[in-house]
């Protein structure tokens, strides 16, 4: 069986460069981090050749509108080679035919990922690679997966209620049905609902790609303490309808728990949970139920 290749560095060519560090804000981190995510594979550094940063150094000393933006990238790729952290720099063997074609020679000939705006030179590439895998990553994507994760790793306690007020608003899932579901489901439909509404008008199977990519790292639970404490401060919903759904186990159950109670010698169900500590309600009241299927299924098989 013939080993994958793992494309390890993506090499970014001077228009994306240039486009990508236009915005407002821009980290070699982020754009490492959302390339990542799109190709789905462990691409551990961005790679700049010395042909892309001969080009950057050449049009910062211009006085036009580029001169500025490249003076941004120029130091920006200099701080990052010397963290080394996200960012590599080498040599390339330049190629007669200019410095594109010196790119597509080093990516291919060492099996790297060749990020491009140039519709040409990504053909080329690959064509010259004998894969489509990796080709025709789009910039503009990458901008929005950038987004996209600021958003995510910013995530917490104490902003989770804007995205939930959002989330209802729209009506991708009823607070009831929310509410009772398990922590990990809760996390996983917020975090769906924050990648389709930031990919918006993308392709159905990009953002499907991206679901994937990100459910195999991202990962968390919502739990009730907190899902109730982000809900109360969220407008336009009856809250108190959800706080009885929270306690609706315990009293669908009165019978079984009242009997399990006298049977165990506890004075109340408070008492119980001082004896299980680490135990949360729901739990106990699954307790009970499945106490008493086996308790069942015992006299069945005696009978």
């Amino acid at each position: 069986m013939e080993n994958k290749k793992v494309v390890k560095m993506a090499v970014l060519d001077t228009n994306v460069l240039i486009d990508l560090f236009r915005e407002k804000e821009m980290k070699f981190e982020w754009i490492l981090k959302a390339v990542n995510i799109i190709v789905d594979e462990d691409i551990r550094k961005i790679l700049i050749l010395d042909s892309v940063y001969s080009e950057i150094e050449g049009l910062k000393k211009n006085n036009n509108n580029l001169s500025s933006v490249c003076k941004l990238i120029y130091m920006e790729i200099s701080n990052a080679i010397k963290n080394g952290k996200y960012v590599e720099y080498s040599d390339v063997k330049r190629n007669e035919n200019g410095v594109d074609e010196s790119l597509i020679d080093y990516c291919v000939t060492n099996n790297q990922l060749l990020i491009t705006s140039d519709t040409r030179l990504n053909i080329k590439y690959s064509h010259r690679a004998q894969s489509n895998t990796y080709s025709d990553i789009d910039i503009s994507q990458i901008k929005k997966v950038i987004q996209l994760n600021k958003k995510l790793e910013d995530l917490d306690d104490k902003n989770l209620y804007e995205y939930l007020q959002k989330m209802f608003d729209y009506r991708v899932v009823d607070t009831i049905t929310y509410i009772q579901v398990n922590e990990d489901l809760r996390f996983s439909i917020l975090v769906n609902f924050i990648i389709d509404n930031t990919l918006l008008k993308e392709d159905e199977n990009f953002i499907s790609k991206i679901k994937n990519s990100i459910a195999k790292t991202k990962k968390g639970k919502i739990g009730n303490n907190i899902l109730m404490k982000n809900l109360d401060k969220l407008k336009g919903y009856n809250f108190g309808d959800l706080k009885i759904e929270k306690v609706s186990l315990k009293n669908k159950f009165k019978a079984e728990i009242r009997r399990f109670l006298e049977e165990k010698n506890f004075s109340s169900f408070e008492e119980l949970e001082k004896c299980n500590p680490f135990k949360k309600e729901e739990e106990l009241v699954n307790g009970i139920l499945k106490y008493y299927e086996k308790e069942e299924g015992n006299e069945q098989k005696n009978y």
